[in-house]
Order: C-alpha cells, then structure tokens, then sequence
C-alpha cells in the first residue's frame, strides 16, 4: 500500500496550484517544502523601513492574463471572485505604466487598441502608430497559435511548433521583431519582453513577444484590499488558504533526500522517514530534481545540467511620503533591462504616519542567473530542452517556470494545470 496518491516536491507556485486541483478530484495530496514557508523565493515576507513594517514580495504586481487565475480558483472549489470578496479583495484595472526612455522621451501607453493607437500617433506620428498596430495584429495571431503549446495544452514535439512556423517565424528572434519596427523606443519596449523573462532578446524567439499582444487584450490588473491598492501575492495566500479547505496535507522544513522508482510507484527518502506515493510532482528547478533522481530521468536530468538558467532581477523596496493617492508603474528602459517601480499608498490605516507610500523595483539591468526563475532562451528549439509535463519515468511530471509554457506567473499556474491533469489521468488509469 502506498501512503499517497501524489507526493509534490516544492511548496512554489506551480506546486501548490497542482495540489489545490488534485485535492479536489479527491486525491490524496502531500506537499513536501524544504525551507519553512510555502511559495519559495515569491513568498511575502515582513520588510522595515525605521518604525514602519509592511509586507513585501517578489512578485510583478500587474496581471496580464488573469484567465489561469480564474480557471485556478473555479477548478479547485470556489469562484475566484467570490474567493476575493470573502477577504474584501478585488482584481481591478491597474493604470497605464510610464515609460522612461534614456534620451529622456517619455510615453504613457494604454492597453485599449484605439487609444494606444491615438497616443502612439500624437507621440510619434501616424506611421509608427500603423506599424505598432500592425505588429501587435500579428502578435494576436501568434498568441493563438501558442495556447496549445505548453499552456493549455501539453507540448511534447517541435513538430507542434514547426506545423505553425507560417505564423510562429521560429526563425525570428525578438531582436529582429526590434529591429523591425525601425523606431527606438518601441525597439526598447519589444527587447524589453524578452529581458524580462532573463533572456537575450537576440536568442529568444519572436513569439514571446506575444505578452506585447496579451496585455493590450486583456488588460492590466492590480489587487485591491478594501479598494486600495494591496500587493499581488495575496493570490498566494488565497492559494494556500485553498489547500487548507481542500484538505492537503503540507508539512514545511521537510528537504526530500531521494526518489526512487519502485514498482509500485515512488519512495521518497526523508530526513528521518520514507514515504511511498502512487506519483510525483516536482515542483522544484531541473538541477535540484536530478540530485534527487539521479541516473533515473536519464536523458531529461542529462539535458537539465546543460542548460543555462534564466536571470532573475534584483528587488528592492523603499516607504517614502507619497505624493499622489493613485497607485503609478514606471518602466526605465536602459540598455541593459528595464527598471520597473510600482509605487502603491499604503493606506490611512498604517502606522502613524498615513501619508506614506510602498515602491518595489524590479532592476533588470542588474538581473543574475537564478535556477528558479526558469531557463534561458538559446534559440527556439531550446524549448524542448525543458522538462516535459510527464516524464520518461512513469508517474512522474514537472511544473514550475522551467516548463514548456512559459515563466510568467499565469503560465507558471497553466502547468501545474497541465501536471494535475497528468497526474489524473495516471492515477485513474492505475485504478481500472
């Protein structure tokens, strides 16, 4: 008899979003997290400022593509709007961004088609707006081709990708996308999508530059707490709070020693007790998941010591008197990555002083290598040397920013998707 039906390795994002669904196809989950808070390096965590302590994270604090989100929440329980409302919570439109250039150019840019194209025409003229039009018309195109490849759906072999190379021009990289909209600032937001994923723009494939077509489809949101503006990972603490009502069990300060096959399933070795599951879900970075299963994944933990991790921005959080209620984003473009501040009131509530105002900058022109932020693009076909949502080794499956779908904070929530479904579809074959 084993003592689980799943067993996942990582109390990250993409694990927990796993557990939260297998629980409610009434699997019996344990998540195992080594260090002593869910949520990894994107877990909240209290920050001082003198007198002043307010929580802070990692986390973009704009939403792009809510969808995964709601999708999240229905699946595993409770509608995500009514999941907000319980805790005075909401998901509402965040304001358009200001973008710093270095020749000192300044651009506030909307989402909405019409009016980007009305700002973009009174900034620059009429033809460069058409061109951005254009390109962000084509970009529509190549998001749909994407959703089947690795975000709502499993992507299992470049002849997936290559069967839509009219639309996806695998050949093209970012860089040449910059290039072609023959203008430097719009040049700067275009490399921008791939530096902010840690990726050379000159290596990564011009269809990440879709997220350019996603938010002016669906929008910029931020989330409020009692209407005011509040940080993004509450979506974390909702998440965890879901695991609680579905009942998984989470035990913390738990590193995982080994995984072994067995016939049966898995043995998970811990620190003083082994444990037998039915499958796994690793929910931790290709290197570490090698260490654990060593010569077992073969080729799979081959390819993962052979690729290079993505880069992950320095964070940094400053509380200073604010000089507007409104919450603001302001994106510095510089050569080397944007630099991006979110600056939210913190509310009459807090502290004694209640004119004061959190900004957290996320600096990409500082950004270091990161095995959790994801993998580094090294031209298109490097996508296949990300793990696959089901292994080679049966029972088996990944999820986290590492996946084929993609590293933003949506897609990294489409693989545990992906891996719940799997695991599922395992388990239910196992049994009849």
């Amino acid at each position: 008899m084993t003592d689980w039906d799943t067993v996942i390795i990582g109390g990250t994002l993409a694990a927990l979003a796993t557990a939260a669904r297998l629980a409610k196809n009434r699997h019996k989950v344990l998540v195992l997290e080594a260090e002593s808070r869910l949520g990894g390096s994107m877990a909240p965590h209290p920050y001082e400022d003198g007198s002043d302590t307010v929580l802070v994270d990692r986390w973009p604090q704009i939403i792009t593509f809510p969808a995964p989100w709601r999708d999240l929440f229905r699946k595993s329980g409770r509608p995500f709007d009514d999941e907000l409302a319980r805790g005075h919570h909401a998901l509402v439109p965040a304001p358009a961004p200001r973008h710093v250039f270095d020749d000192g150019t300044e651009l506030v840019l909307p989402t909405e088609r019409g009016v980007q194209f009305s700002v973009l025409a009174h900034t620059f003229g009429r033809p460069v707006a058409e061109r951005w039009r254009d390109l962000l018309d084509h970009l529509d195109e190549v998001a749909q081709a994407l959703r089947p490849l690795g975000g709502e759906a499993e992507l299992i072999s470049y002849d997936q990708i290559s069967r839509r190379a009219s639309v996806l021009s695998p050949g093209r990289t970012v860089a040449d996308l910059a290039t072609a909209i023959d203008h430097p600032q719009l040049a700067m937001l275009i490399l921008d999508t791939a530096r902010r994923i840690g990726s050379d723009p000159a290596r990564t494939p011009s269809w990440v530059a879709a997220q350019l077509s996603n938010e002016r489809r669906f929008g910029r949101w931020m989330m409020t707490t009692d209407e005011r503006p509040d940080r993004a990972s509450l979506l974390l603490d909702l998440l965890i709070g879901r695991l609680r009502t579905r009942r998984v069990t989470v035990r913390t300060d738990e590193p995982v020693q080994a995984v072994t096959r067995t016939d049966s399933g898995f043995d998970i070795a811990l620190s003083e007790e082994k444990i037998s599951a039915r499958t796994v879900v690793l929910g931790i970075n290709p290197v570490e998941g090698r260490r654990l299963l060593g010569k077992q994944i073969g080729k799979e933990g081959r390819i993962a010591a052979r690729t290079t991790p993505a880069r992950s921005p320095v964070v940094s959080h400053e509380i200073a008197t604010r000089s507007t209620a409104e919450p603001s984003e302001t994106v510095r473009h510089t050569e080397h990555g944007p630099v991006i501040s979110w600056t939210r009131p913190l509310g009459q509530d807090f502290g004694p002083q209640p004119d004061l105002a959190l900004t957290s900058t996320h600096d990409w022109s500082r950004a270091t290598a990161s095995p959790g932020a994801g993998q580094a693009w090294r031209g298109p076909k490097s996508i296949m040397r990300r793990p696959p949502i089901r292994s080679a080794l049966p029972g088996l499956h990944w999820a986290g920013p590492f996946s084929r779908g993609g590293e933003d904070l949506s897609h990294v929530v489409l693989s545990g998707a992906l891996a719940s479904y799997a695991c599922h579809e395992f388990l239910a074959d196992a049994a009849g």
